[in-house]
């Protein structure tokens, strides 16, 4: 999972309901005179809280499987990862995306210069580069 850039950033917070942690603090505070102190000691109060509001193993394990699920659903973005130019389909695909999705147009012309270059390939065809272009979403 580590090495998935699609988990690169994953993170339990979304899992954490703040506002009943807030609520939880704000009611321990009226009821006791608590210090929140960050101690060591595992018998911290903070710690406690935490431990109120923080998901368990078992709901963090349920976000990444239901992550996976998602991402084992996408279209891939190189269909044949094996093949002897998967990276160059890769980049034309992906740097197609991107300029589709914030110029409003695959650029298809950039895009063969860009992959000519990085790639090294000085023969590399725009209509090969349109081909392989991913279509729109």
């Amino acid at each position: 999972m580590a090495d998935s850039p699609d988990f690169r950033h994953y993170s339990i917070d979304s899992l954490i309901d703040e506002q009943k942690f807030l609520d939880y603090l704000v009611e321990l505070y009226a009821a006791h005179d608590v210090d929140l102190g960050l101690e060591t000691s595992s018998r911290s109060p903070a710690r406690y809280y935490l431990g109120e509001v923080i998901p368990s193993v078992s709901a963090v394990l349920t976000g990444i499987a239901d992550r996976a699920d998602a991402l084992a659903d996408e279209r891939p973005v190189a269909k044949k990862p094996n093949a002897v130019n998967a990276e160059v389909h890769y980049f034309v695909r992906h740097l197609s995306s991107y300029l589709r999705r914030h110029y409003g147009r695959p650029m298809h012309g950039v895009v063969t210069t860009t992959a000519s270059v990085i790639f090294d390939l000085p023969d590399l065809d725009y209509e090969a580069v349109k081909k392989n272009a991913a279509a729109p979403d």
